[in-house]
């Protein structure tokens, strides 16, 4: 389909790169995140979680996003703070009832 038949409505991404599009979570690159962007579709692209929403910025092609996968998103394991070992938990209550104490 020609671009210039595609519906334009502005975005801003959120800092974790989504964006809602017509009640539909989309996920972009995480250089986007932040920026107001001008999303370009067909209406029927939204019925195909395969098919690609178009980004521009300043009339440029920038970059295209995707549907949330929220069952493989669920599922990926994520780098970050575990649980705290019983030492460094034994540790924080001990600090805390000494506060608590002055």
């Amino acid at each position: 389909m020609d671009e210039y038949f595609l519906l334009r409505v502005m975005r801003k991404v959120n800092h974790d790169a989504t964006f809602s599009l017509e009640n539909v979570l989309f996920e972009t690159e995480p250089q986007l995140a932040g920026l107001r962007l001008e999303v370009r579709y067909d209406p029927e692209w939204l019925l195909n979680p395969a098919r690609p929403v178009l980004l521009y910025r300043e009339g440029l092609k920038v970059g295209e996003a995707r549907q949330v996968d929220f069952a493989t998103n669920a599922s990926l394991k994520r780098r970050g703070r575990g649980r705290l070992s019983r030492r460094t938990n034994a540790d924080h209550r001990r600090r805390r009832s000494s506060a608590h104490s002055l």
